[in-house]
C-alpha cells in the first residue's frame, strides 16, 4: 500500500510516498537496537583499561572489540540521517524543529564539559573553548580533538548535520529515486576509498594510542589522516547524508528487499577482515560502510512489513 503523504520544509510543500502510519510510533526497532551497538562502544572503551589480568585475554578482547567499536560509530551516525529525515516527513522542518535537536545535545554536553574540566584538568584557552563550542572536531590537532570531553567529536557532526538539514533535505527530497540511487553510491565510493587513497601521501606528524591497533599490533597513525578519515565532521557529514538518501528511497517503497542472511554474512567478513588485517584508517569506516546501511534499511522494512500484516 502507497499513501501520499505532505510534508512542509519551510515555505515548500512536497509529496512523497511514504511508510503507512499503521506502525505506530516510527523506527521502534532501530531505536531498540541502538543499545546493541553502544554496548559495543562502550566495551571497546572500557577495555582499553586492565580489566583481565590474563595478559591473552586482555590481547583478545581488545582486539575483538576495538574496531567493532569505531565502526559502531558509524552506525549512530548513519542512523541518525535516516531517523531525522523519517521524522522531518511528518513534522514542520523550521526552527523549532532544529532548536529542539540542539536542546537534546547542548545541555548535556555542557554538564559533561564541565566534569572533564574538572576531572581531567585545563587543556589550554582554545582547546577548551573550540570543545566546548563543538568546533574541536575541524581542527587537526590531538590536542583539540582529543582535548577534555574526548567523545564530544560526535557532536561535531551531529551539529553539522542539524545546522545543514534544512538545507540538504528538501534538495534530496526533489530529486529522482533514480538520481538518489547514483547520489548515494558515490557518497558511499568517497568513504569507501577514502583510506587507500591517503595511503599514497605522507603521514606527517603520528599518534600512538592504545586504540590504534592493526590486528594486535598496536600502531602509530598519522595525525592528519586519522582526522580526516574518522573525525572531520563534513567528511563523517557524508554518512548522515547518505541516512537520509537511504531513508527517502525507503519511504518510496524504491529500497529492494535484501536477505538477512546475505547481510550478517557481509557483517561478519567486514568485520573480521577490519579486526584481523586490514589497515587501521581502512578498518576505522570503509569495510563496514554497506553492512550497516543494509542493516538499518532491513530493520525498517522489517517493521513495515510487520506493520502492514497486522494492519
Amino acid at each position: 500500500m502507497k499513501l501520499n503523504v505532505w510534508t512542509t520544509i519551510g515555505r515548500r510543500k512536497m509529496t512523497a510516498r511514504a511508510v503507512p502510519t499503521q506502525m505506530g510510533v516510527p523506527l521502534q526497532s532501530l531505536a531498540g537496537i541502538r543499545v546493541l551497538p553502544a554496548l559495543l562502544i562502550f566495551l571497546a572503551h572500557a577495555l582499553q583499561y586492565r580489566v583481565f589480568r590474563d595478559d591473552n585475554l586482555h590481547l583478545a578482547t581488545t582486539q575483538i572489540f576495538n574496531k567493532v567499536g569505531y565502526e559502531s560509530v558509524s552506525f549512530f551516525i548513519v542512523l541518525s540521517g535516516f531517523i531525522i529525515t523519517w521524522v522531518a516527513s511528518r513534522q514542520r522542518v523550521n526552527g523549532e524543529f532544529i532548536a529542539r535537536r540542539f536542546l537534546k545535545i547542548v545541555p548535556s554536553h555542557v554538564i559533561l564539559w564541565g566534569i572533564c574540566f574538572v576531572v581531567l584538568g585545563w587543556p589550554g584557552l582554545l582547546p577548551a573553548i573550540a570543545n566546548l563550542v563543538l568546533v574541536h572536531g575541524w581542527v587537526p590537532n590531538d590536542s583539540y580533538f582529543f582535548s577534555l570531553n574526548v567523545p564530544a567529536w560526535t557532536l561535531c557532526v551531529e551539529v553539522l548535520f542539524y545546522g545543514t538539514f534544512p538545507l540538504v533535505l528538501p534538495w534530496i527530497t526533489r530529486r529522482s529515486t533514480k538520481l538518489l540511487w547514483i547520489l548515494g553510491t558515490a557518497l558511499a565510493t568517497v568513504v569507501i576509498l577514502l583510506p587507500w587513497v591517503l595511503s599514497i601521501f605522507p603521514d606527517g606528524r603520528t599518534l600512538s594510542e592504545p586504540a590504534f591497533l592493526t590486528g594486535a599490533d598496536q600502531v602509530d597513525v598519522s595525525q592528519w589522516k586519522f582526522w580526516l578519515v574518522y573525525l572531520f565532521p563534513p567528511i563523517r557529514l557524508i554518512e548522515c547524508v547518505i541516512g537520509a538518501i537511504v531513508c527517502t528511497i525507503f519511504m518510496r517503497r524504491s529500497w529492494p528487499t535484501v536477505s538477512p542472511y546475505l547481510v550478517a554474512i557481509l557483517t561478519v567478513l567486514a568485520i573480521v577482515y577490519a579486526t584481523l588485517w586490514a589497515p587501521f584508517l581502512v578498518a576505522l569506516t570503509s569495510l563496514t560502510l554497506v553492512p550497516i546501511v543494509l542493516i538499518v534499511a532491513g530493520i525498517a522494512n522489517a517493521e513495515w512489513r510487520l506493520g502492514r500484516s497486522h494492519a
